[in-house]
């Protein structure tokens, strides 16, 4: 019994296969389905390359990104402790002759909570480490501080801003480029 007639992958013709597992009328058939499916195959490989350079570049985007939010953050906090380099703890009041390393650019409102605020110049200050570290900030000694020191108006404009940001490497190198400057301005005591 001879197998049924096929339509051949190639050429789209009706054919009688030779037995039940041929899927081309000719040996010319063959070669155009054979380099169909080379063709094919290097496409969907190029297009797995792709996707992988793809993955790649993203996640160095996203180390950059890390790294470059890390920086910005160590660039402004250093304007931050040189700008009040001769006041105390915003905190406890400590005085600045307390040991040189120990002082941190303390947060009002934390990044976690108002991530919007993160590189605000009114909402960070110069505190101790044990205000920042051990005393989560002390932040009701620092609120009431903070009302002398910038007035009620804008710790309240602080406590209220619900603006919406979204960090990108630009931004990061643009904050980083603004605070070195601002921090070679006031070593230079300009």
């Amino acid at each position: 019994m001879k197998p049924k007639l096929k339509k051949c992958k190639a050429c789209k013709q009706l054919f009688q296969p030779f037995n039940s597992m041929a899927k081309v009328c000719g040996i010319e058939c063959a070669l155009v389905l054979a380099r169909a499916k080379r063709a094919k195959r290097e496409a969907s490989a190029e297009k797995a390359e792709k996707a992988e350079a793809r993955k790649a570049k993203m996640a160095f985007m996203e180390n950059d990104t890390k790294r470059l939010k890390a920086l910005a953050q160590k660039t402004f906090n250093a304007f931050i402790r040189e700008r009040d380099k001769d006041e105390g703890c915003v905190s406890c009041d400590k005085p600045s002759t307390w040991a040189s390393g120990l002082w941190h650019a303390g947060h009002y409102l934390t990044t976690a909570a108002k991530p919007q605020l993160r590189f605000n110049e009114l909402n960070v200050h110069k505190q101790c480490s044990q205000c920042n570290l051990f005393l989560s900030g002390n932040v009701a000694r620092y609120k009431a501080r903070l009302w002398q020191k910038i007035g009620t108006d804008a710790v309240e404009a602080l406590e209220n801003d619900n603006t919406k940001v979204r960090y990108r490497a630009e931004d990061y190198r643009k904050i980083i480029q603004i605070y070195k400057q601002k921090l070679k301005e006031l070593k230079n005591g300009a």
